[in-house]
Formats: C-alpha cells, sequence, structure tokens
C-alpha cells in the first residue's frame, strides 16, 4: 500500500455545502473523492488540506508536517480555487479600485513552484491537480447573497454586466499549473475536462456553485483512478494535458 499525503483546499478535504431543510451548511462527506481514490487505489492518505486555502499558506504547512511527508511516496497537492477567487465584499463597497485576486497570478505561480521544488528536493513526488470550474450564476447569487441591492450591482458593474468572466481567472490560473507541472517535469492530473464536458455543469455542483456535490466527487474519482490505472501506477510523471486536448509529454 502506498502511503500519500495532501495539501490544498476544501475540494481536496471533501468539504460539500448542504442547503437541506433550508439547513445551510459545509460539512465533510463520507463520498468524497479522496475516499473513493483511497479505496480503489489501495492507498493509505494523509489529508491535510483545509477550508479557505492557497497556495501562500502551503509551505509553512507542509515544512509542519514533514514527518508525514518523509514517511509518504507521493504528495498530492490542490491549490488555486480560492486564489483565484476574489475579495466580493471589497468589490461590492468600492467597485472603482483595482482589485486583484486573492493571490495575485505571478505570486501563485511562484509559490507554488517553491512548493514543488521543495518537495522534489525531500526526494518525493509532487503530484498537481487541476482547479475545478465554478458555475459562476449560482456561486455569484451565493457570494453576494448578503449584498445590498446596490452592492449586488455594484459587482455586476465591475463584472462587465456578465457573470463568465469569473471563469477566466480560473482558467488562467488553471493555465499556470500546467506551466509549472511542465516546466517542472512533475504529474498533472486533469480533473477540469470531466466537469466541462457535462452540458449542464450544476447537476455536479453544490449550492454555493464552487464545490462539487457527491456526483462531482465521483467524476473527479473517476479522473484520477483512470489517469493512475492508464499510464502511471507507480505515480510518476508522464503527460500533462492542457485541458483543450494538447498534451506535453516527458521521456
Amino acid at each position: 500500500m502506498k502511503n500519500v499525503v495532501g495539501f490544498g483546499d476544501s475540494v481536496l478535504k471533501g468539504v460539500v455545502f448542504n442547503n437541506d431543510n433550508n439547513e445551510s451548511k459545509y460539512e465533510l462527506t463520507d463520498m468524497s473523492f479522496t475516499n473513493i481514490c483511497t479505496e480503489r487505489l489501495g492507498i493509505n492518505l494523509e489529508n491535510f488540506a483545509r477550508f479557505g486555502n492557497t497556495i501562500t499558506h502551503a509551505l509553512s504547512e507542509i515544512t509542519r508536517r514533514l514527518p508525514a511527508i518523509d514517511g509518504s511516496d507521493c504528495v498530492i497537492l490542490k491549490y488555486g480555487g480560492n486564489d483565484s477567487d476574489f475579495p466580493w465584499k471589497s468589490i461590492a463597497e468600492n467597485p472603482d479600485r483595482n482589485i486583484r485576486p486573492n493571490t495575485p497570478l505571478d505570486v501563485f505561480y511562484e509559490k507554488y513552484r517553491e512548493v514543488v521544488r521543495f518537495i522534489k528536493a525531500k526526494g518525493k513526488t509532487p503530484i498537481l491537480l487541476s482547479i475545478l470550474p465554478l458555475e459562476p450564476d449560482m456561486y455569484l447569487d451565493y457570494v453576494s447573497r448578503n449584498f445590498t441591492p446596490e452592492q449586488k450591482s455594484n459587482v455586476m458593474d465591475w463584472l462587465g454586466g456578465q457573470t463568465k468572466c469569473i471563469i477566466n481567472y480560473h482558467e488562467m490560473y488553471n493555465l499556470e499549473i500546467m506551466k509549472l507541472a511542465r516546466r517542472e517535469g512533475v504529474r498533472l492530473i486533469d480533473i477540469t475536462s470531466p466537469f466541462l464536458e457535462k452540458r449542464d455543469l450544476r447537476e455536479y455542483m453544490c449550492p454555493d456553485g464552487i464545490h462539487p456535490n457527491e456526483k462531482g466527487h465521483k467524476l473527479i474519482a473517476e479522473a484520477i483512478c483512470n489517469a493512475v490505472n492508464e499510464d502511471a501506477p507507480e505515480l510518476q510523471p508522464r503527460c500533462v494535458s492542457n485541458f483543450r486536448g494538447a498534451s506535453f509529454c516527458f521521456d
């Protein structure tokens, strides 16, 4: 049995948004993709992911978990969803300001590269997971649920009158992850494309529009298990796909 450690965000942690019986709350699901993968692949996973996590905290978290890393065969990393997000309250109150994502794109790349190189220097194999798409209308409804009508209008003005540009930031950060994997020669598993292939993304997302529901977690698990079983049973670098069909391969 292989020992794997994971660092990243709430999706990796297995958090879902429960809106049953008018009671809205975040909770862990037993049907997370990590639980499914550990059973199917016969691995032991120590999951150190946490809600709201960004790459800026990754290195300090990883250095605190060195014993777990030393005993592992590989390290799963999933960052970017929170990094590419915006402080929506600030936008609602000051839409004329030049507001950047939580982690600026250049900082995101540099911090992620630092983490990848740190893990490689420890003699371990880092494996990157791509960022999931979000459902922009659902997501904006959720983040603006407590905004005044004026604040909601400010946000829409800032977005140029359409919500789909939120997706563009996820794509930009995904491309940086792809570049990082190619340049550093590490494995990137594409968990984005299975969602993009679906005609109605809402079927696979929680009501907040950003966390996958249990049906979405099954999609992620299938993508990972297929990637591991098809061409990387030892979880070593092979090919990196860019979500548009092109691949970069390492011999």
